[in-house]
């Protein structure tokens, strides 16, 4: 699918990323996916959650401040990067955190509701086209 949406490249921003219309959101075999998250997810993250989130879902991501409720907090790697991945595809999504500690992610992520992403797989991931995005 991502191999058709095209790459914008944002100068002011330093990076790429795909964008795309509407369509990418069309109705499939589960929601705006091709199938559902299986099996046991890290964390403990209960795959209903996460295919509401990735797949019957256009304007939020989970509740805010949902991570500190999950195992996440406990048995995340606190001296190195994890890398966080696609529950339905198993693509790479981001990594974090990158330029900065456990302690500081921690403090943005607190302060904003969700994990505070350092490094997003611009090539896994499609943006909707939207006045927003600049």
């Amino acid at each position: 699918m991502f191999s058709r949406v095209p790459f914008v490249c944002k100068p002011r921003l330093l990076r790429c990323y795909r964008t795309g219309s509407e369509s990418i959101m069309a109705p499939k075999k589960h929601g705006s996916c091709s199938k559902g998250a299986v099996g046991s997810l890290r964390w403990n993250i209960p795959a209903d959650l996460a295919n509401n989130i990735c797949c019957f879902n256009r304007h939020f991501a989970e509740p805010s401040g949902y991570f500190k409720n999950s195992a996440w907090l406990t048995q995340v790697d606190r001296s190195n990067p994890t890398k966080y991945f696609d529950p339905i595809h198993g693509r790479l999504v981001f990594t974090s955190p990158i330029d900065r500690n456990f302690i500081q992610f921690l403090t943005e992520s607190e302060n904003h509701g969700w994990p505070s992403v350092s490094t997003i797989f611009h090539s896994n991931v499609a943006m909707l086209t939207h006045p927003l995005v600049s």
